[in-house]
């Protein structure tokens, strides 16, 4: 429908037909604004919406923390401990280099993961 001052809304109808006191048949008909109400529901599922969407990704980095992360951690602390004892400066900067470059994993992974949940 469109209101006195041009915009629009939506309304629900109801109606109902009658007998007056001296037996004549009258209507009645009732236009409510939904305009709000559909506007909280439309809302209210938006909200719904991004819950799932935040509970998806808490599951995930429950399962990520759970299984993936300990992992890279001991290879980490694995590659640190053979960095301590080989001995070949470039096989020593090799294994430096993996471990930064699995430090960074980590972080995406916690960044990814979590940071946006926050």
């Amino acid at each position: 429908m469109i209101r006195g001052d041009g915009s629009t809304l939506t309304a629900e109808v109801s109606s109902s037909v009658f007998l007056d006191e001296v037996g004549q048949e009258r209507a009645c008909v009732i236009f409510r604004d939904a305009s709000e109400r559909e506007r909280l529901i439309r809302e209210g599922n938006e909200l719904l919406a991004r819950q799932a969407v935040l509970e998806d990704r808490e599951r995930v980095g429950r399962e990520f923390q759970r299984t993936v992360i300990p992992k890279l951690f001991s290879l980490v602390l694995t590659i640190e401990a053979i960095v301590g004892i080989t001995k070949p400066e470039g096989v020593q900067k090799r294994l430096a280099s993996a471990v930064t470059e699995l430090d960074e994993v980590l972080r995406q992974l916690r960044d990814t993961v979590f940071g946006e949940m926050s």
